[in-house]
């Protein structure tokens, strides 16, 4: 709580330690990092909100009673690396056993067995595509070392070192970037990565200027062609 209420205080307390000719690269450099843990953030939201909807719709695909519930839990424990995938599991193949599927023929045990191979499956999806592509591509990093970031993140933080592995990652890079660059003396020093902004679109005015241009683009030719002034362009000789 005194962390987040004294926050600027303290940026401007570390702001004040860096040397003046460095700060304005130094402030580069934290617009940088802050955008890199803001869009981790968003990224995990995004990723929970998926995985809860294609669990939800699986569940219910099965006739699996409650899947909305097994669905909002998938979303929830989504955050917890690792763990919360053996949570949803676990309250999904519960269910699946003592409820049953709603059309499925089968015995229930047969239809937990079902919930327990879906889910098996799902795993090595989301650990090996939806995580490496929706996180690392935000955070520009190629899926491969975001894998290699959360085994090392789980030998040496556990659930905590797989939780942040991709955006440590990243914001390593943005530090070494600005290192080797500065050690070169390559300018700038700190590249803010944003995106693209699409053009304008134009006005009104412009609008009508650039029909009207066409218009008597279109016009000119006509008349020239009624005057017998327009000369189409020659065929080329076709090569034997």
């Amino acid at each position: 709580f005194y962390l987040l209420k004294d926050a600027d205080k303290l940026g401007k307390w570390i702001g004040g330690l860096v040397p003046p000719d460095y700060r304005d690269e130094a402030y580069l450099l934290y617009r940088e990092i802050d955008g890199i843990w803001g869009t981790f953030f968003r990224a995990q939201i995004l990723q929970c909100l998926l995985v809860g909807g294609v669990v939800g719709v699986s569940m219910a695909a099965l006739g699996l009673q409650s899947a909305v519930i097994i669905g909002l839990i998938g979303g929830v424990v989504e955050v917890i690396p690792r763990f919360g995938h053996t949570i949803t599991a676990i309250v999904g193949i519960l269910f699946a056993y003592f409820a049953g599927s709603s059309y499925l023929p089968i015995s229930n045990f047969w239809f937990a067995l079902i919930v327990l191979i879906f889910f098996l499956v799902f795993n090595e999806i989301d650990t090996a595509y939806i995580l490496p592509n929706l996180i690392g591509r935000r955070l520009h990093l190629p899926p491969v070392v975001v894998l290699m970031g959360v085994i090392a993140g789980a030998s040496l933080g556990g659930v905590l070192g797989i939780f942040l592995a991709a955006p440590t990652l990243s914001t390593l890079r943005a530090l070494s970037s600005y290192v080797y660059r500065k050690l070169l003396d390559i300018e700038p020093a700190v590249v803010v990565k944003e995106p693209a902004k699409p053009p304008p679109p134009p006005t009104p005015r412009e609008r009508l200027m650039a029909i009207r241009a066409d218009v008597s683009t279109v016009r000119g030719e006509i008349e020239r062609k009624l005057r017998g002034e327009y000369e189409p362009d020659e065929p080329e000789d076709s090569a034997d």
